[in-house]
């Protein structure tokens, strides 16, 4: 599944924004693809078929503010949909883990110009074991598969906003970003717990 994006921005607003952010990545498209292991028997697409479209949606509300017109688009593969480890699920769909790559790719070229992975593991509200900085699901199924879609989208957000794409690397953190240190230092902080990447 793709969802491309197209907006309209007079003369003065692009100038503005090229001004205010001429090396950050913007996209002009978002793909979504689940690749899941045959032999695991996984059936996660089976049981969520719109998940590819869902978490394209995510990102893309994530990232509003870097979409439009660009020779970028970003392509997400996830490989891993399972609960406990396990590719088959049961009837009602319950997983707790997603992992995937994140790739950044420029005018249709074969080798991304960014790429990283996103891994999250979530457990119930009722776990006694739940790492610190893990996600607490919510016990409504609906919900649970809100959170993990959200959470995955927040991560890959977190760093595309940080691409710096004249150079091919991530931009520092800016003043007054919540993610950088005190002292204007980098790292991811400790305010975004419900999401690790690996």
């Amino acid at each position: 599944m793709m969802t491309r994006f197209t907006i309209l921005a007079s003369a003065s607003m692009i100038a503005l924004a090229s001004v205010a952010q001429a090396e950050q990545l913007r996209v002009s498209s978002i793909d979504v693809t689940v690749e899941l292991p045959v032999a695991e028997g996984a059936n996660a697409l089976e049981l969520w078929p719109t998940i590819e479209t869902d978490l394209e949606t995510a990102i893309a509300t994530d990232i509003a503010d870097q979409i439009g017109d660009s020779i970028h688009d970003v392509r997400v593969n996830l490989n891993e949909i399972s609960l406990d480890g396990a590719y088959v699920l049961e009837a009602g769909g319950a997983f707790n883990t997603m992992e995937g790559f994140v790739n950044v790719f420029r005018d249709n070229e074969t080798v991304p110009i960014e790429s990283f992975p996103v891994r999250l593991e979530a457990y119930s509200a009722s776990a006694v074991n739940a790492p610190e900085g893990a996600i607490i699901l919510p016990p409504e199924q609906e919900a649970f598969y809100d959170a993990l879609i959200m959470a995955f989208a927040a991560e890959t957000g977190k760093h595309l906003s940080t691409v710096d794409v004249m150079s091919n690397t991530t931009l520092p953190p800016q003043a007054g970003d919540p993610d950088s240190d005190a002292d204007g230092g980098g790292g991811d902080g400790d305010d975004a717990p419900d999401a690790e990447a690996e």
